[in-house]
């Protein structure tokens, strides 16, 4: 097939591999596909194959490797005008930083970035999940009123998967 339809096929695959728990080889496949998707100018699976490259990377506690590519991932849906998937790569950003230096207030800053996309397209499971994430980055500060503002935004912009903010 074409060239975007092999590294469609590269990334199916290496889900295959993720499942049967061959990591390595589902590393390798991700990359060669990776590459298949930006030499045909696929932004949108581009994002996406990174997506998945940081999901095992963060899997392994790999957060720098990890962070480096949601921030490709976002660079690539920002390219394919995906704002969505973009907000959810910059939150997945925020968190690695947390990850990474827990006394930085740089996850924040992600945080912050993907809300206001978030509130533009008015996608309320997106806002949710980066409330969330605000309330639990302000928790780990010991900020308890802005922590509980957060967390009550989450529950009502998701009144079907808030149990996390509930907790």
């Amino acid at each position: 097939g074409r060239i975007n339809e092999q590294a469609r096929i590269g990334m199916f695959l290496g889900h295959a591999y993720k499942a049967a728990q061959q990591r390595d080889k589902a590393m390798n496949i991700y990359l060669v596909a990776l590459d298949l998707a930006d030499r045909s100018q696929d932004y949108n699976l581009a994002g996406y194959i990174n997506t998945y490259l940081a999901d095992q990377y963060k899997f392994e506690e790999k957060y720098n490797q990890a962070k480096e590519k949601y921030q490709e991932a976002a660079t690539y849906f920002e390219k394919a005008s995906n704002k969505r998937s973009r907000a959810i790569a910059i939150t997945n950003v925020g968190l690695m930083s947390y990850f990474i230096d827990k006394a930085s207030n740089l996850a924040l800053d992600y945080y912050l970035k993907s809300d206001s996309i978030a509130m533009e397209l008015n996608d309320t499971e997106v806002l949710s999940m980066v409330n969330n994430r605000i309330g639990l980055f302000y928790i780990e500060k010991h900020e308890f009123d802005l922590a509980e503002d957060h967390l009550l935004k989450a529950i009502n912009y998701s009144k079907f998967r808030s149990e996390a903010s509930y907790y």
